[in-house]
């Protein structure tokens, strides 16, 4: 059974220390540092919005991260175990954390994507990203970074 959790810096450790190889070369190239325990102590202290799922473990973890009044950064990472939990992640990211931040004051989510990570971009479309730019040799190693974002109409 699939369990989403507040963000606790123990389960976010546990993904951070486990996560995907497209994640990490994405998080590495946008990061200053990438000690999984430093990346768990940074999400968990800057991130207002978030959540952890799981099954028998830690999974993923969604984040997100107000940069400006209205403005959201928004960061997943997962395990290899990841498409166990994709489906339910998804939903909740729609059902909850959308609604939530919307009540918050959500004008503009985004989120920067290494180039080459296709199944994210399709992802970030999935859940109603665009992408806004290219930004080239941003990575810290010279990679292309892109930049998606999405704005919620407020009623």
């Amino acid at each position: 059974m699939t369990k989403i959790e507040p963000l606790s810096i123990d389960a976010v450790k546990h993904v951070a220390w486990r996560m995907r190889d497209s994640d990490r070369t994405e998080i590495s190239a946008m990061m200053y540092k990438l000690a999984p325990d430093e990346l768990a102590q940074h999400v968990v202290a800057r991130c207002k919005h978030g959540f952890i799922v799981s099954k028998d473990e830690p999974i993923a973890v969604v984040a997100v991260n107000e940069t400006w009044p209205g403005r959201y950064e928004v960061m997943m990472f997962a395990t290899d175990k990841w498409l166990q939990v994709a489906l339910s992640t998804t939903r909740e990211i729609k059902n909850k954390l959308i609604p939530t931040m919307l009540k918050d004051g959500l004008k503009l989510g985004f989120c920067f994507v290494h180039a080459e990570h296709k199944s994210a971009w399709e992802w970030l479309q999935y859940l109603g990203f665009e992408e806004q730019c290219a930004l080239p040799e941003w990575g810290r190693n010279g990679e292309e970074i892109g930049r998606a974002s999405c704005r919620e109409r407020v009623s």
